[in-house]
């Protein structure tokens, strides 16, 4: 990857055609000789960050795969929608957390959980939003993205596999395309009900998903179908905070994307020991 510094000048038409670029932007490869005053003081400030990521802010049962989040759930995508959904909730009511399978960027070991293993997982800059859709809708996305087909809401591809939090939902992998879902809960109010079509559900998800990244959903826009939180939250933040709040974590799933579609799920089975 290069980058330019400098000032360039773009002119478009009135029919969005880019009719001018002018300018002199210098490219900063290699080439470009460091300035030993600035290299002195990053390497100065870097020292600071690699003591910050050393810290230790939980502990993992085993080691994490993530290759796996791709096609079906795993447990680094419920921690991710986990912590989504407890940031969220207290923050702005969020019931529901989605996190999509391609923001997982690499596995986890077991053992002590550091900063730098979080960063590594969540490489992405992307931050933690909400929006608020309909039971329908929510089906039709479940639904549409267990055959990885094009998007009845998007009329898009959908390129990643979807992670809750606050939802399960059953399904039957041998059925034809859109007709796989059969079962679908979502916890409210204490206790898990059937997810009602006509209701309204608040997602928290990274803005990329909101936009309408990996095909999900139709791109939403910021300030009036999705919204900021306070602060702006990075999700390799809000999962840093999740880890220091439960301090310990399994390494197994609880079923919450079941392909049998008569599951009977246990309410006191889960990655978080009760």
């Amino acid at each position: 990857m290069f980058c330019t510094i400098g000032l360039v000048d773009l002119a478009w038409d009135r029919d969005n055609n880019l009719v001018s670029v002018e300018g002199d932007p210098i490219l900063m490869d290699q080439t470009v000789d460091m300035d030993p005053t600035t290299a002195a003081k990053v390497s100065k400030w870097a020292l600071t960050f690699a003591s910050k990521k050393k810290e230790i802010i939980g502990t993992l049962a085993g080691p994490l795969d993530y290759i796996i989040c791709k096609i079906q759930e795993c447990v680094l995508g419920t921690i991710l929608a986990e912590a989504l959904l407890d940031y969220g909730r207290e923050a702005v009511g969020v019931q529901i957390g989605l996190m999509n399978e391609g923001g997982i960027r690499s596995g986890m070991n077991g053992g002590l959980v550091s900063v730098a293993d979080v960063e590594t997982v969540s490489t992405i800059p992307n931050e933690l939003v909400y929006f608020d859709y309909s039971g329908a809708q929510i089906a039709i996305m479940i639904s549409d993205c267990l055959d990885y087909g094009v998007s009845r809401l998007t009329g898009r591809p959908i390129t990643s596999f979807p992670h809750f939090a606050g939802l399960r939902y059953a399904y039957n992998a041998s059925e034809p395309r859109y007709h796989k879902l059969k079962k679908v809960e979502v916890y409210v109010d204490g206790s898990w009900k059937r997810l009602e079509k006509d209701c309204i559900y608040r997602i928290g998800s990274p803005n990329f998903v909101a936009e309408g990244g990996d095909g999900f959903i139709p791109g939403l826009i910021q300030g009036e179908s999705f919204f900021s939180m306070n602060g702006h939250p990075l999700i390799s933040e809000v999962m840093k905070s999740w880890f220091l709040k439960k301090k310990f974590v399994g390494d197994t799933t609880d079923g919450r994307a079941s392909k049998d579609p008569n599951v009977k799920w246990n309410d006191n089975v889960g990655i978080i020991p009760l």
